[in-house]
């Protein structure tokens, strides 16, 4: 038996109604929308920050294994990430106001959503460090 045309219009038009309700995720406008799924290291510079950029860049297996999305916020280059998913244009604004202050450069938001950690300087190894010592992390550890 043929396909009528009316038959593959109708299957045309149900993939689309299915690609546009599973295929748009909604985009990221706050940190919070991460909640357990990532740990966050949000990076706040006022100049574009080429080191911690190569940094993170260095260690993707150790972000990836302990469930890292990192943003480095700055006001000329806006934002970069490894987070995948599409992000809201005013998503530097409200992880400005939430999470950020003039003296923070490195602040560490949990999978529970919580600041661990804010902190002047970049160093991987103390985060690292920190967040292998939180419970969740050792659970995951030993699965």
């Amino acid at each position: 038996m043929r396909p009528t045309f009316k038959s593959m219009l109708c299957a045309i038009f149900a993939l689309a109604v299915v690609g546009s309700v599973y295929g748009n995720e909604a985009e990221l406008s706050d940190v919070a929308q991460l909640k357990w799924k990532y740990r966050v290291v949000i990076i706040n510079s006022p100049e574009p920050e080429k080191y911690a950029e190569k940094v993170l860049g260095s260690v993707q297996q150790g972000l990836a294994d302990r469930d890292i999305a990192w943003f480095i916020i700055n006001d000329s280059d806006g934002i970069k990430t490894n987070y995948q998913g599409a992000i809201s244009a005013n998503f530097v604004q409200n992880t400005r106001s939430k999470y950020l202050n003039s003296d923070v450069f490195v602040t560490l938001v949990g999978k529970d959503g919580g600041i661990k950690v804010q902190s002047e300087e970049m160093n991987l190894i103390a985060l690292f460090e920190t967040i292998d010592a939180m419970p969740m992390r050792q659970q995951e550890m030993h699965r």
